[in-house]
C-alpha cells in the first residue's frame, strides 16, 4: 500500500550548485519510496535530486541519511553533506565546524576562509578493480577509471566537446551494466587549461544528469591524480565551480551550497511514484 503524507511537516530547500534537496531537521519519519520519491517530484512535489535528513548522532553532531530522488537510500552525497554543514553552523552561530557520521563513515565540514563549505572527503576504495576496456565506450573517451567516493563512479576523460557530448544517450546503458552492481554513476571530464578541467555527470537514483556532483568531482580528482601532481584542481560542473584538493594523506572539496527557501509540505494526496 502507497503512503500518504497526512499531517504538515517543515522543510527547507537547499542548492549545491545546483544541486538541489530537501532538507529535513530529524530522523526519516516514513522513508517509502512513494512518499519520498514524490517529494523529490518536480511537478507534484518539492522538486529535487534528493532529500537529506539532519538526523540526531550519539557521538557526532549530526548523522547524515540521504535518499535520491527515486526514495533509495545511499550512502553518501557530496554536495548534499555540505548542504547539511551549512544548515548545521545556521542552528548553531560560533561554530565553524561540524563531525558527522554517515551509515559508512565519519566526516567534517567546515567554514572555508573564501565563505564557502569545506567537505573532508576520505573515503577512497575499489579504485580499478574492473575492467573497462570491454564495455564498448564512446569512442570520444580517452581514458576511464573506477572508483568508489563513498558511491560508485565510473569516470571517462572526453576528448570532444564536453558540452555536445551526448552523455544521456549512453550513461544509462553504462550506469545499468551489470557489471556495477547496484548501478553506477557516470562523469565525463576534458581539460580546459592548467589545472582546471570541467565535468559532467549522470546520476544513480536521479536517473538524469544533475548540475554538479560532490562525489563525482572527487572521483574525476582522484583520476587526474594518477598522473597529474596539481595539490588542488578546479572541477566545472554546469552548476558552477568544485575545487578539490590533497593534503597529508586527506582530500578536501570546497564549492557553495546556499538555502534557497524554505516551507511547510501539507497534503493528503497520495505522491506519484516516478
Amino acid at each position: 500500500m502507497q503512503s500518504r503524507i497526512t499531517k504538515p511537516w517543515p522543510f527547507f530547500k537547499y542548492s549545491s550548485l545546483g544541486n538541489d534537496f530537501v532538507l529535513i531537521e530529524g530522523a526519516p519519519f516514513d522513508p517509502s519510496p512513494f512518499t519520498w520519491s514524490g517529494v523529490c517530484h518536480r511537478r507534484f512535489g518539492v522538486g529535487a535530486d534528493g532529500v537529506l535528513f539532519l538526523a540526531p548522532s550519539t557521538q557526532y553532531d549530526f548523522k547524515m541519511i540521504y535518499l535520491n530522488a527515486d526514495g533509495n537510500e545511499v550512502g553518501m552525497c557530496g554536495n548534499g553533506a555540505r548542504a547539511l554543514v551549512k544548515h548545521f553552523l545556521s542552528l548553531n552561530p560560533g561554530k565553524t565546524q561540524a563531525v558527522f557520521e554517515t551509515s559508512q563513515a565519519v566526516y567534517r565540514g567546515s567554514l572555508h576562509p573564501s565563505g564557502l563549505i569545506a567537505l573532508e572527503m576520505n573515503e577512497k576504495f575499489d579504485q580499478d578493480i574492473f575492467e573497462l576496456q570491454d564495455l564498448d565506450l564512446p569512442k570520444e573517451v580517452k581514458s576511464s577509471s573506477y572508483i568508489n567516493t563513498g558511491v560508485p563512479h565510473l569516470c571517462l576523460e572526453w576528448s570532444g566537446d564536453l558540452q555536445t557530448a551526448p552523455l544521456l544517450s549512453f550513461a544509462s546503458r553504462l550506469r545499468h551494466h551489470p557489471r556495477f552492481t547496484g548501478g553506477v554513476n557516470i562523469n565525463i571530464f576534458s581539460h580546459v587549461e592548467g589545472n582546471t578541467f570541467r565535468m559532467r555527470t549522470f546520476e544513480r537514483g536521479v536517473e538524469d544528469e544533475t548540475l554538479a556532483c560532490g562525489t563525482g568531482a572527487m572521483a574525476v580528482a582522484h583520476h587526474l591524480w594518477k598522473t597529474n601532481s596539481a595539490s588542488e584542481l578546479i572541477l566545472l560542473a554546469p552548476g558552477g565551480e568544485l575545487r578539490a584538493s590533497k593534503k597529508e594523506g586527506s582530500f578536501e572539496l570546497v564549492g557553495g551550497t546556499e538555502q534557497v527557501f524554505s516551507g511547510l509540505f501539507q497534503t493528503t494526496q497520495t505522491p506519484i511514484k516516478i
